[in-house]
């Protein structure tokens, strides 16, 4: 998202500079209203994509490695994750208005 606003900024019309800085403050007001209006769902949100990736152990309790899962079951938690109502949610606050613009921008 901010790359796109980047992107838009270093163009030279004027319209596109506009779209670049609407972008930008698109963005810096739905993650401001996430947090207010919904910051467990945001904690949550943050939780589920980036702190598991730093806290995941490679080994047991007792230093042995640990049960690897199966892909398939990988695959259906990654599935479940995009359509849970709270991934939804925040589709549609941050990433359908993106996707607009950029549709805007390549017209």
């Amino acid at each position: 998202d901010l790359q796109f606003g980047g992107l838009c900024l270093r163009a030279h019309a004027p319209i596109v500079k506009a779209m670049g800085i609407l972008s930008c403050a698109h963005l810096l007001f739905s993650h401001f209203q996430l947090v207010v209006c919904y910051p467990d769902v945001y904690a949550l949100e943050l939780r589920g994509n980036f702190l598991g990736i730093l806290h995941s152990p490679t080994t047991s309790s007792d230093g042995s490695p640990e049960v690897s899962i199966p892909l398939h079951a990988k695959i259906l938690l990654m599935l479940y994750k995009q359509v849970t109502p709270t991934k939804r949610r925040l589709l549609l606050i941050e990433n359908i208005p993106q996707a607009l613009a950029g549709c805007l921008y390549a017209v």
